[in-house]
């Protein structure tokens, strides 16, 4: 007796595949905005522990400025030399809270990320800010949320006047 012929075999792959997409669409369309929030900040640790810019950048507004004054440019030259150099990266972040309001969301995270590059260890603080818990802005692109600025959560965490960090500033802008 013979099996099945060859055309039903690829016909039930085909139409599984199908409906595992289906699903797949289904439940990323019944995700909350909180969800997508939440999972966009967790893709960022993410990134950054990896040293994926590219992916980090994914996630980061073309709009993007924050309270220190940076653009998505000087983010993205900021990155790329200290995520180049570095040997390992530690980020740990806490969610604290999310708020959506239309196409914005803005999110309270406890944050603490560390680089060690060439001996150098690297801090948010050497960024510009002082302290641990951020409210981060965001805006919604799709069925995903990009980062639109950061700033110093709390009394007394505000963020330092704009300071240098090597490589952050663009060249040639």
């Amino acid at each position: 007796m013979r099996g099945p012929a060859p055309g039903v075999i690829v016909a039930i792959c085909a139409g599984t595949a199908l409906a595992c997409y289906a699903v797949w669409k289904i439940a990323l369309a019944l995700r909350s905005d909180e969800t997508r929030v939440r999972i966009a900040l967790e893709d960022i640790a993410n990134s950054a522990r990896d040293r994926d810019v590219g992916a980090l950048l994914e996630y980061i507004d073309p709009e993007y400025r924050d309270a220190v004054g940076y653009t998505r440019r000087e983010v993205e030259a900021g990155l790329r030399y200290l995520l180049g150099r570095a040997k390992a990266v530690e980020v740990d972040l806490a969610v604290l809270s999310i708020r959506v309001e239309g196409d914005r969301a803005f999110a309270i995270v406890r944050a603490r990320a560390e680089l060690r590059a060439g001996g150098a260890l690297v801090r948010l603080a050497d960024a510009g800010f002082d302290g641990d818990t951020f409210e981060v802005e965001l805006r919604r692109c799709g069925s995903y949320f990009r980062v639109l600025s950061v700033r110093a959560a709390g009394e007394g965490q505000l963020p330092r006047t704009h300071t240098s960090v090597p490589g952050a500033r663009a060249q040639g802008a």
